[in-house]
């Protein structure tokens, strides 16, 4: 199974094996793995909309055919056809020809299984432990190990199955216990689609990035605490499904309500999210996806609702006061122990609208996207404290206090504008900085189909501006007209975590007036 949309064949010849594989199956051992890229259903649009969709479809098709006789070292002479399987669906049929015997994998991407993640891990361990052993001396590309070393792997939960779901933990340990209580979380999660098989890949690189010598992983690593799991979805990819958790479900509808029981590795993300909010240390969301249909790596973020960004009129007395903190808590705004913010910049706690479309501004210090930008004499403006309601495990809404916005010259954005721009901060960077990103595909806008997903419950259940689904195409880029690698993929992590450092190190008032100057707002 390629997609939901895609029936493919493949035959090989000269004595070679047949094979299509889910993208997301536990394959490794054969000689090659040719990557496709899926077909989608057509819209039902007036015109030539399904007819092109066919053609691209078979283009499609034709390519994936000669890279996997590439890959077989052997020559091809692929066909393809297409026909109509009932209204709006299509079919493409193509052959592949394999010259050399042996077994074949077809899939929608490049395998990446339970057992490669165990094996990464594993090693990322033992890399670390030699280069902190006494008298070593690691290279300059080699990770560096600080005493302790930075990664800390431990348990999740248990899946369905039986399997361990990793949690892990980077940061710069070799500080006071105080400082890193109040340090910001960044808290990012992959593949729970088990047939998005480069979002693990990108983890991947993400992970060897945060790891490493670069002198923009260790300022991330002395600035926040990383928690990562790098698998939502387990039992998925060791049983070969596409989308589906061993329940049979979508593990991204049921953020909402996830039942431990049922969705073990959501339930306890979930709550570990929420803990991180309470204590207003939640500072960034990013959960890591594959793209079916889309050419390119982008973002899909939450625009924050009109009814959140109206300023509100009324006076600081009329405002509570900030909370003490419960045990363990940090209050928003507080200096804590960044090096890096900006000075005179103001910083609030997300305040989720009336109408729960999303909220006016984010959480701590560090990030620029956590900036509120909308003035006036309400929760929405400058800095604020958090409140820490309720123990861990209890969810509760960070609370708000006012404070003077951040001030922007008179070229720069409107204040409304400035809070918009924010989020789309970190997508912008992003697309700066590697071509393989595109800030022209991502998007803000929340649709209904997407309530229960991850990125927008924790934007409005956990009052997180900067939550982020990020899309990765199972193809390829349309700037270098190519298909992915895993190369590719390995760097776009890389890129990701390049880009989150360059958001906390960023004149925040300098980048909104470029982007002011180049980012078309569309209307709410």
């Amino acid at each position: 199974m390629l997609s939901a949309a895609v029936l493919a064949t493949a035959t090989a010849l000269n004595g070679g094996a047949n094979g299509i594989a889910a993208g997301g199956a536990g394959l490794a051992g054969g000689p090659a793995a040719a990557s496709l890229p899926s077909v989608s259903p057509a819209k039902k649009t007036k015109g030539k909309g399904p007819k092109a969709a066919a053609a691209a479809a078979l283009a499609a098709a034709a390519a994936a055919s000669g890279t996997a006789s590439e890959l077989a070292d052997g020559d091809a002479a692929p066909s393809a056809t297409h026909t109509g399987i009932g209204p709006g669906l299509y079919c493409a049929t193509f052959t592949l020809h394999f010259p050399v015997p042996g077994t074949y994998y077809v899939a929608s991407c490049y395998p990446y299984t339970y057992t490669d993640m165990q094996e990464h891990l594993d090693s990322l361990q033992r890399r670390l432990a030699a280069d902190a052993a006494p008298g070593s001396s690691p290279s300059p590309s080699a990770c560096l190990a600080p005493s302790p070393p930075p990664l800390v792997r431990s348990l999740l939960c248990y899946t369905l199955s039986g399997l361990r779901a990793e949690l892990l933990t980077i940061t710069d340990w070799a500080c006071p216990l105080e400082a890193l209580r109040q340090r910001e979380c960044i808290f990012i999660t992959s593949r729970v689609h088990p047939g998005e098989t480069c979002a693990s890949w990108i983890m991947q690189g993400l992970l060897e990035f945060l790891l490493s010598s670069e002198p923009a992983a260790a300022t991330l690593r002395s600035s926040f605490v990383f928690k990562l799991v790098p698998m939502l979805n387990p039992d998925g990819v060791v049983n070969g499904n596409y989308r589906c958790s061993l329940a049979g479900v979508d593990l991204n509808r049921v953020w909402d309500r996830p039942v431990r029981g049922l969705y073990p590795t959501v339930y306890h993300s979930k709550r570990l999210l929420q803990q991180l909010a309470a204590a207003g240390r939640l500072a960034l969301y990013i959960d890591i996806h594959g793209h079916s249909t889309k050419t390119d790596t982008f973002f899909y973020g939450c625009e924050p609702s009109a009814a959140a960004l109206q300023p509100t009129t009324s006076s600081a007395k009329d405002r509570p006061a900030p909370a003490a903190s419960a045990p363990g808590c940090v209050a928003l705004g507080s200096a804590g122990p960044h090096p890096i913010n900006e000075p005179g910049l103001a910083w609030s706690t997300q305040q989720p609208s009336a109408d729960g479309g999303g909220v006016a501004g984010a959480a701590g210090p560090g990030l620029a996207v956590q900036g509120a930008g909308v003035s006036g004499n309400g929760g929405a403006a400058g800095g604020a404290a958090g409140v820490c309601r309720g123990g861990p495990g209890v969810f509760a809404q960070p609370g708000a206090a006012s404070a003077s916005a951040v001030p922007l010259t008179t070229t720069g954005p409107s204040p409304r504008a400035a809070a918009r721009l924010r989020v789309r901060m970190l997508p912008y960077l992003t697309a700066r900085i590697s071509s393989d990103y595109s800030f022209s595909k991502c998007s803000f806008k929340i649709r209904k189909a997407k309530l229960s997903a991850a990125r927008v419950v924790v934007h409005r259940e956990l009052g997180v501006a900067g939550s982020y689904t990020l899309e990765s195409s199972l193809g390829g880029g349309s700037v270098s007209g190519s298909h992915f690698s895993v190369r590719d993929y390995l760097a776009m992590g890389a890129s990701l975590g390049r880009a989150i450092c360059e958001l906390a190190e960023v004149d925040d008032i300098a980048l909104l007036e470029e982007m002011h100057a180049r980012v078309n707002l569309p209307a709410l």
